[in-house]
């Protein structure tokens, strides 16, 4: 379920971002702790580029699917650097 709302909210404010001029992106740091997240929710902005670093500080492998999320998600190429 938080997983979930991290997900959500991270599609709606990355998709809302994307055609916003570039600036420096707000970090956002997530750490991955035993199957769950911290922060357990984030609130975004429209128009703000964020730069996610997602860290597992766990004992147990953690993983981050949100295939809605990086479907929607404008990445920058290898030549645009944030």
């Amino acid at each position: 379920m938080k997983r979930n709302a991290i997900q959500c909210g991270l599609l709606i404010a990355l998709a809302g971002s994307c055609c916003a001029a570039a600036a420096d992106p707000v970090w956002i740091d997530v750490a991955m702790v035993d199957y769950r997240f911290s922060p357990d929710h984030l609130s975004l902005e429209h128009g703000v580029h964020y730069r996610l670093h997602l860290e597992n500080r766990g004992k147990e492998l953690h993983e981050f699917a949100a295939p809605m999320f990086f479907a929607a998600a404008k990445l920058p190429g290898p030549a645009r650097s944030l």
